[in-house]
C-alpha cells in the first residue's frame, strides 16, 4: 500500500523547503522525480560586514614662521665727477686775485690769502671765496666752470677785480666787524686786448728767463724748480717764484713774460722792487 501523497510531502518539508515547492505541483510524478534528483539545500547569502571608514586624523595647524626684515642699506650719494680738482679750481682763482692782493701792504711783506671752495652739482662749477689770512679783507666770491676752467664773478667785488686794468689799494677804513673789500680803481676806458698770437717763448723758456733774471738778487740763491709758469692768456706767461722749506717760505716775486718777445715785467710789489736793483738782468 502506497503512502499518501500528503505524508510524503510533509516528510520532505522537514528536509528542505525546496522539495515542498516541488510537491505543490501534485501527483505521483513529483514523488518519482524526488527519488531521482536529490534535494539541494538552499545557500544562505551572508551580507559582508562593511569595512569601517577610518576617521581622519586632524592635522596640526602649522605655526607661522616669523619673518625677519633686515634694515635696507642706504644707497650712498655718488660723489660728483669733475674735470677739475679742488686744488686746480682754487689755483685758477688765486692767479686772478694775486695781482690785486700784491698791490696792498708794504714791499717785501706779501699778503697771504685764504681760499675756501665747494662744488655745485646743479651748476657744474666750483665756487671760491677769497679773503686775507686774518679775514679782515675780502676779495670776492668767484665761480669756476668745470668744463672750461673759466673764472667768473659771483658778486660785485669779484666783478670789479676781474676787470682788465683795475688797480687795487688799501681800503679807506677797516671795519671792526666783518671784512671789507680793497679800494678798487677802475679805468674809464678799458685797455683793449691784442688778438691772440702764437707764442714764440715756450713755458720752459719763460721759467728759465725769470730764474736767470733774479738769480743774483736773493740770498739764498733760488733754484730753477722754485719757479712755476701759468698761461694767463695767449700773449704772456705768468711766473711765480716761491720755495717752501721745513722752517720757512721764500718768495721771489710774481712776473710776466711776453709770449712773443720774451720781455720780463714785474707783476707784484716784490718783483717791482727786485727789478729796480742792479742785480736784476733782462736776458
Amino acid at each position: 500500500m502506497k503512502a499518501p501523497v500528503w505524508l510524503v510531502c510533509l516528510v520532505t518539508l522537514s528536509v528542505s523547503t525546496l522539495l515542498l515547492a516541488a510537491c505543490g505541483t501534485g501527483g505521483g510524478k513529483a514523488a518519482a522525480s524526488d527519488k531521482s534528483t536529490p534535494a539541494v539545500p538552499a545557500t544562505r547569502t551572508v551580507a559582508p560586514t562593511p569595512t569601517p571608514t577610518p576617521t581622519a586624523t586632524p592635522r596640526a595647524t602649522p605655526r607661522p614662521i616669523a619673518q625677519v626684515f633686515s634694515t635696507p642699506t642706504p644707497t650712498p650719494t655718488p660723489s660728483p665727477v669733475t674735470s677739475l680738482t679742488s686744488a686746480e679750481v682754487t689755483q685758477l682763482v688765486y692767479l686772478r686775485v694775486r695781482s690785486c692782493a700784491d698791490k696792498l701792504g708794504t714791499i717785501g711783506n706779501r699778503m697771504e690769502l685764504s681760499l675756501t671752495s665747494d662744488y655745485s652739482t646743479d651748476e657744474k662749477q666750483g665756487r671760491v671765496g677769497v679773503t686775507d689770512k686774518g679775514g679782515a679783507l675780502t676779495f670776492g666770491q668767484y665761480r669756476v666752470s668745470d668744463a672750461t676752467g673759466e673764472v667768473t664773478s659771483a658778486e660785485i667785488v669779484a666783478a670789479q677785480i676781474l676787470q682788465s686794468g683795475v688797480t687795487c689799494a688799501d681800503p679807506v677804513a677797516r671795519l671792526t666787524q666783518g671784512p671789507v673789500s680793497p679800494k678798487i680803481l677802475i679805468p674809464s676806458t678799458p685797455t683793449p686786448e691784442p688778438p691772440p698770437v702764437s707764442p714764440g717763448v715756450t713755458e720752459e723758456q719763460a721759467e728759465a728767463r725769470i730764474w736767470i733774471a733774479v738769480y743774483d738778487c736773493f740770498d739764498p740763491k733760488p733754484k730753477r724748480i722754485s719757479f712755476k709758469v701759468y698761461a694767463e692768456n695767449p700773449q704772456r706767461w705768468l711766473v711765480e717764484g716761491k720755495e717752501e722749506t721745513v722752517t720757512r717760505t721764500f718768495y721771489y716775486g710774481l712776473w710776466t713774460v711776453n709770449a712773443t718777445t720774451g720781455i720780463i715785467l714785474p707783476w707784484d710789489n716784490l718783483a717791482r722792487a727786485t727789478a729796480n736793483q742792479a742785480c736784476f738782468r733782462q736776458p
